[in-house]
């Protein structure tokens, strides 16, 4: 039963590794058996992999069992950024009020990985590392509910996102050093400077997303 869950869990990590890098579009249908072949495991971990990522709504399955890669539209995109602002924010006070100093450290590893793999070039490492400090800061909120619902979200993000900046225009250094102030600021329990550097940093990504969309012809609401 471990073996078989770990499999999963591979093959998950994989299917995210190729979304990330920009192996698939908006929209593109994934076949179950492509990826059984791609990876040299059976349907069964393929599926189980699947329905995690589907949770997490990476990717969606359709009633008739169809796999596709979600795709959104201008607004949506808009949407997921809103939704993001108001979970980290309050994540931010949450850990202020608190004055955590033990849990706030927590952040530096994923801080400190990802600046490293950006100095490595290793662009996919630097990218889940990015998901990760964002996704322990809201667990720190301490609110089961909000962390449930901000996965959903993460991962709504991750497919807008990184299926429409690729490595050369992802400036994963600056998201790097955004990182390293936060957590500066969240040491100090500065909640007002903390705050202020997730709304600046995730609207950042938001103008970034919207003008790289309008130059490459994506569709707009009216289009989908």
């Amino acid at each position: 039963m471990s073996i078989k869950k770990n499999l999963d869990m591979i093959v998950y990590e994989k299917i995210k590794d190729s979304l990330i890098s920009g192996e698939y579009l908006q929209g593109q249908k994934i076949f179950v058996d492509e990826l059984t072949d791609k990876y040299g495991v059976s349907r069964t971990p393929v599926i189980q992999a699947v329905k995690l990522l589907a949770n997490e709504r990476i990717l969606e399955v359709k009633s008739n069992g169809r796999i596709i890669v979600p795709q959104y539209d201008d607004k949506e995109i808009t949407d997921i950024c809103k939704a993001r602002i108001l979970i980290e924010r309050f994540a931010v006070t949450e850990i202020c009020d608190r004055k955590d100093g033990n849990a706030v450290e927590s952040l530096t590893q994923p801080a400190l990985l990802c600046g490293e793999y950006v100095k490595q070039g290793e662009y996919v490492k630097s990218c889940k590392e990015d998901l990760n400090f964002h996704k322990k800061m809201v667990a720190l909120a301490g609110n089961d509910c909000i962390t449930d619902v901000y996965d959903s979200i993460q991962g709504r993000f991750l497919v807008a996102s990184y299926l429409t900046m690729n490595s050369a225009s992802r400036m994963q250094g600056v998201a790097s050093a955004d990182h390293m102030a936060l957590l500066a600021h969240l040491k100090q329990f500065d909640e007002e400077k903390a705050i202020a550097l997730v709304e600046e940093h995730i609207l950042s990504i938001r103008g970034q997303l919207l003008e790289i969309r309008k130059k490459s012809g994506f569709p707009s609401v009216n289009e989908m």
